[in-house]
């Protein structure tokens, strides 16, 4: 089934619109609007949706952990607790640290030690005991011993006063040094070592004895202090450098290692790695939401616009705004089954078969949709897991399968689309792997393997889908319109049985279509199957019809003719339910509710006017529609074309053998008189229906009408041919014999003709081409010479028909029975 005749599908899915190129209505912005919302909401759900497995879910830093967990992927990702840490780490190093001298403190020190020194002199010149003075609280924060207030107060004078200088230049000289906090204990504990040094130590501290030096030492021990402290704006500006320069920290998750140990604290880091594999409270990105919703949107947007712009006709109905949304919705579940948490470097992504929406969109509606379709999908792949090699290969392989596929007219064409998928993703899935500079013998082979194993998938579902989908949203595919084809079908059989005539009627318009079909590159199998049950609604009635009544009275010779027209308007209807009771495909059912179109039914009418009636031409005309397709027109030009030739052939107005139905002396008197030819019929059948505008809404260009012509005239030539003539041993006159396809034999008898019919003027002979004169009610319509047959581009008039009985038409094969002498009056 090629990609024009699905097309055709879509031209007929609603008859309540004639026009099909018009514009959008509201019913159609209902349906457009049902499916995006539909869509959009279904295929956002898939990408996004997560499910709750996980009893580690919901419990936080701290807490002790209930299960072991594997990582069940290995993914890397910028860690921003691993960034942290390293930060902190860095902007804690001691290096980070800026001091600034503490003068306050020097000076604080200073005065204390100023006020131990007053307090010591006064003790001494007071007599002072030693108990007396270690309770004093300004000697006792100095932490002098006992030992060493009794050596004080026993020293005499001189060498006190000399202590005494000491201890405030020893004081100045050691806190001139930097002290930091943390080197507060060790310069005291190292004074001793310090004032001691030889070149540190003054020239009146060494004329001291070493009792007095000691005594030095601890006076001024207690006062020395840290006297650097730490600056807290340079220092938080040096920490803030340093961690600037720790970069982004990456976590390697490792697929099968574990993650998390039941019984464990579970750490800031653990939790952060269990949201990152997805793991964790399930807590949107409303951020991720928002993107993911408004790509799919955007997406969606264009393929509406796509179709309005292309094919309107797929809003008229909600069975492919159906199928549409049902693709993306398994689409997308399909890549979050295979493409959506595979490791970066698993070859399980290849397996998906996204490829099969497009074959199944080309071999049962369009090519054009199913490309646009292709690119929709490998966009969305790409979304739904950041890979842009994905997009290229689900591209290349969707288009590749939508392209082989695109004339599904046998079964095999499933499997070469299957291989040309397989090979194309096989080139681009090679050609990213080798830009990514890892393709090795293993990889190459793994993704041939995949490769081969996505076009065998995506080829069967095709096939699947095809068979049973096709069936199921009434799309008429290949293996269902070969099975109608059959003859044991039901319908068939009832044909043959009932309507014989009818039966074998439909076989030569079929194949007059199905060959129509081929010439124009439309689907010549849906041709033929419609034109064999286009007339299917003559069952209800069949001896209501010419063709079936095997020579019996015509029921519409007693009727009015309104009637007559209304019965015969009938089988277009009849026949349209019957199709519905036997689920027949829609493009079958078009076919048979436009194979009429609002052609006029013109016997009955000119009877009608004949006859006085008020009559109005529109109760003359078969309701419609129109041919919205190439097939149905052909199919109805086909019907047209076979009864006229057919009626004319069997009334002798169309010669099948060498001897002239004409009578000699006519011919001698009026050497321009002739008989009608097959190509004058099927023209004016053909061109009666352009000016009657009957093939104004379906696609049919002046080209392939032309060549419809031609084709139509070959074959009904063909299949009218002339035989030998065999003498009759029996009798003295010539017999003709001339077989048609119906396997009739139509006899002509050479006799004499009156003289007087030769004075008979030619313009006044009445002349008749029937159309479709099979379902006139067994009537065909004369109408005068100069009106059906049009002075020829060479001058020449065609040949009438003559009447010997006045102007009494000559029905013929194609209308009532006629009597003896009408016979005889017909045998010329």
């Amino acid at each position: 089934m090629s990609a024009q005749s699905t097309k055709a599908d879509w031209q007929t899915a609603s008859q309540t619109s004639p026009d099909h190129r018009s514009g959008i209505d509201w019913r159609q912005l209902g349906i457009i609007s049902v499916f995006l919302a539909a869509s959009l909401g279904l295929v956002s759900f898939v990408l996004l949706w997560q499910f709750d497995d996980n009893v580690l879910s919901h419990q936080q830093a701290g807490e002790v952990a209930l299960a072991d967990w594997l990582a069940p992927k290995t993914q890397s990702y910028q860690s921003a607790v691993k960034t942290r840490q390293l930060g902190d780490a860095a902007a804690s190093r001691v290096s980070n640290l800026e001091y600034k001298r503490d003068t306050a403190l020097v000076s604080r020190e200073r005065d204390r030690l100023e006020a131990l020194l007053r307090r010591l002199t006064t003790a001494r010149s007071m007599g002072t005991d030693v108990a007396t003075l270690a309770a004093d609280p300004v000697v006792n924060a100095a932490g002098l011993e006992n030992s060493q207030l009794l050596a004080i107060l026993n020293l005499p004078d001189g060498p006190w006063d000399q202590v005494s200088q000491e201890a405030r230049t020893t004081f100045s000289i050691e806190m001139n040094r930097d002290i930091l906090p943390d080197g507060e204990f060790s310069a005291q504990n190292s004074l001793r070592d310090s004032v001691y040094t030889p070149y540190t130590i003054s020239d009146t501290f060494a004329r001291l004895d070493q009792a007095a030096r000691n005594l030095t030492v601890a006076l001024i021990k207690s006062n020395i202090k840290a006297n650097n402290v730490i600056d807290e704006a340079a220092t938080q500006k040096k920490r803030d450098a340093a961690r600037a320069e720790v970069g982004p920290a990456t976590v390697d998750i490792i697929k099968g290692t574990a993650l998390i140990r039941r019984g464990d604290v579970l750490t800031p880091l653990q939790i952060e790695e269990l949201q990152e594999l997805g793991l964790h409270n399930f807590s949107y990105n409303w951020g991720l939401v928002a993107g993911t919703v408004g790509l799919v949107a955007i997406l969606l947007v264009l393929l509406v616009y796509y179709c309005v712009t292309l094919t309107p006709q797929i809003w008229t109905t909600l069975r492919w705004p159906v199928f549409l949304t049902l693709c993306l919705t398994v689409a997308a579940l399909a890549m979050r089954v295979l493409v959506v948490g595979a490791d970066k470097d698993s070859t399980r992504p290849y397996l998906l078969p996204l490829a099969a929406v497009s074959m199944v969109i080309a071999a049962l509606f369009d090519v054009n949709l199913a490309l646009f379709l292709a690119t929709l999908l490998a966009l969305l792949t790409g979304l739904s897991d950041s890979s842009p090699h994905l997009i290229m290969v689900f591209f290349a392989g969707g288009v590749a399968g939508a392209l082989v596929i695109r004339k599904a007219e046998h079964t095999s064409v499933f499997a070469w689309a299957g291989i040309a998928v397989a090979i194309c993703q096989f080139a681009v899935a090679a050609c990213a792997t080798l830009l990514n500079q890892n393709l090795d013998a293993f990889n190459l082979g793994m993704l041939l393997l995949y490769s081969i194993l996505n076009g065998l998938i995506s080829a069967s579902l095709a096939f699947f889908c095809f068979s049973v989908l096709g069936k199921l949203f009434g799309v008429a595919t290949v293996l269902q319109l070969l099975e109608l084809a059959h003859p044991n079908q039901p319908l068939l059989r009832r044909l043959i049985r009932e309507a014989p005539g009818t039966y074998h009627h439909s076989i030569l318009v079929s194949n007059l279509a199905e060959q129509a079909a081929e010439r124009v590159a439309d689907n010549a199998l849906l041709a033929r199957v419609g034109a064999y049950y286009h007339d299917i609604g003559k069952l209800s009635r069949p001896s209501y019809y010419i063709d079936n009544q095997a020579g019996g009275n015509n029921i519409h010779d007693e009727l009015d003719p309104r009637e007559s027209a209304r019965l015969i308007c009938s089988h277009v209807s009849d026949g349209v339910a019957l199709a519905r009771k036997h689920k027949l495909p829609r493009k079958v059912i078009d076919i048979i509710h436009q194979h009429h179109g609002t052609c006029m039914i013109s016997f009955f009418y000119q009877k009608a006017l004949k006859e006085g009636l008020d009559v109005y031409e529109i109760d003359f005309r078969y309701p419609g529609p129109k041919p919205q397709t190439k097939v149905a027109a052909i199919v109805m030009l086909a019907d047209g074309c076979e009864a006229a030739v057919r009626a004319n052939v069997q009334s002798g107005r169309i010669l099948t053998g060498r001897t002239s139905s004409i009578p000699a002396t006519l011919v001698a008197d009026s050497p321009a008189t002739k008989t009608l030819t097959i190509r004058e019929v099927v023209d004016k059948i053909i061109d009666d229906r352009i000016k009657d505008n009957q093939l104004n809404e379906c696609d049919l260009t002046l080209r392939d009408i032309a060549e419809i012509r031609n084709l139509y005239v070959e074959i009904l030539t063909g299949i009218y041919h002339p035989r030998l003539i065999y003498p009759d041993k029996d009798s003295q006159s010539a017999t003709v014999k001339t077989a048609s396809a119906e396997n009739h034999l139509v006899t002509t008898e050479a006799r004499e003709v009156p003289v007087a019919l030769a004075r008979v003027p030619v313009e006044a002979m009445p002349v008749s081409v029937t159309a479709g004169a099979a379902d006139s009610g067994g009537k065909s319509v004369t109408e005068p010479t100069e009106r059906l047959n049009p002075t020829r581009e060479d001058g020449q008039r065609p040949g009438p028909t003559f009447s010997l009985k006045g102007d009494k038409p000559r029905i013929g094969g194609a209308g009532r029975k006629l009597d003896k002498s009408e016979k005889d009056d017909t045998r010329l």
